[in-house]
């Protein structure tokens, strides 16, 4: 994965972001817009066999939306996290059987 930030200020963000797809920024914009004081999270594919999106943020006036995307990446990885532990019990689990 590669970013490059296209546009920022405290509540706004734009970044392109290559060798991800729907998957991934699909589920980063989930959590984005659970976060309070974000207004606005999507993002962009052009073509669909290019893995490359343009991700864009704005928050509300007083919140930095660098520290909202910052939050939602970490949430992210512990649900990925989460997700991780409970495919290895169940695997185990049905190895058993």
């Amino acid at each position: 994965m590669k970013i490059n930030v296209l546009k920022h200020s405290k509540n706004e963000i734009k970044i392109k972001i290559i060798g991800e797809s729907h998957g991934f920024c699909n589920a980063l914009q989930q959590m984005l817009l659970k976060e309070e004081g974000v207004d606005l999270a999507g993002y962009n594919i052009n073509h669909p066999l290019v893995s490359e999106s343009t991700f864009y943020i704005r928050t509300k006036r007083g919140v930095e939306a660098k520290a909202k995307l910052i939050k939602a990446a970490k949430a992210l990885e512990k649900r990925m996290n989460t997700f991780q532990k409970a495919f290895e019990k169940a695997w185990k689990e049905g190895s058993e059987k």
